[in-house]
């Protein structure tokens, strides 16, 4: 018989958020668990593809906009005259705006990545996608944090409320950067939040989502939210395919 995912259970979405994963060394993830976010910024994760020579944790195109084959019109922007007109095969534009802006990024789960491996009359024991998380692996370390996501956002949102950090969420969009893309052409016109939240296809594997600060820092911005470890728990990614969670089962509309 052919395990089923949980997202085929009919009233368990696909598009919400069960489970956070971190994968990272083990003294950070004990530093998350114990409610200590050590988020860097846009220039770090851009800078960092240059160090480590890949593509992964780093992204030399965070917060860019690409667009191919074009025809330039160019002016002098004072007097309007048109001087010349120039093609170009790809541009790169970037809002530096958002170099400053520190992120705190996991892995999100939905019930696609939950495949049940038992049931009873209360609750499903799950299991992880094991072809989703194998990529992860390789790029992020042998540790991951799980956490339980409804937890998780609450216990965010109250304390960044509580210390009135200006903040937005959301999960990353991708889109091909070898093509250009209307709505991508949108978010960077109108400098709109989505562009903290566009990344090339390339990265779809990571199911990223972030949480951006709205405020400028030099360096990473290190924010206590208080003691996760009721709701998280640290594994090793070695342990993956024996390791399960238990989901609730939602009641039956009478």
């Amino acid at each position: 018989m052919i395990p089923l995912k949980l997202s085929e259970i009919q009233g368990y979405d696909p598009e919400g958020i069960y489970f956070f994963l971190k994968f990272s060394e083990l003294k950070y993830l004990n530093d998350i668990k114990n409610g200590t976010l050590y988020m860097n910024n846009f220039k770090y994760f851009i800078e960092r593809e240059e160090q480590d020579k890949k593509k992964g944790l780093g992204d030399k195109y965070e917060g860019s906009f690409i667009m191919h084959n074009l025809d330039l019109e160019i002016y002098i922007s004072e007097t309007k005259e048109h001087i010349a007109d120039a093609k170009a095969s790809v541009m790169t534009l970037r809002l530096d705006y958002l170099l400053k802006k520190p992120m705190f990024c996991t892995t999100y789960l939905t019930s696609e990545n939950l495949i049940i491996e038992d049931e009873t009359k209360d609750e499903f024991t799950v299991s992880l996608d094991l072809n989703f998380l194998e990529k992860m692996k390789d790029d992020f370390g042998k540790h991951m944090l799980i956490i339980n996501g409804y937890e998780f956002t609450n216990k965010l949102q109250k304390r960044f409320r509580e210390g009135k950090i200006s903040h937005f969420a959301s999960k990353v969009r991708y889109s091909d950067f070898s093509k250009n893309d209307r709505d991508r052409f949108l978010s960077f016109g109108k400098k709109s939040l989505d562009m903290f939240f566009w990344k090339d296809i390339y990265f779809e594997y990571q199911q990223e989502h972030r949480l951006v600060v709205l405020e400028d820092h030099e360096s990473a911005f290190i924010y206590d939210i208080g003691d996760i470890s009721m709701f998280s728990e640290i594994i090793e990614t070695k342990d993956l395919s024996h390791y399960r969670l238990s989901i609730i089962k939602k009641k039956e509309k009478s």
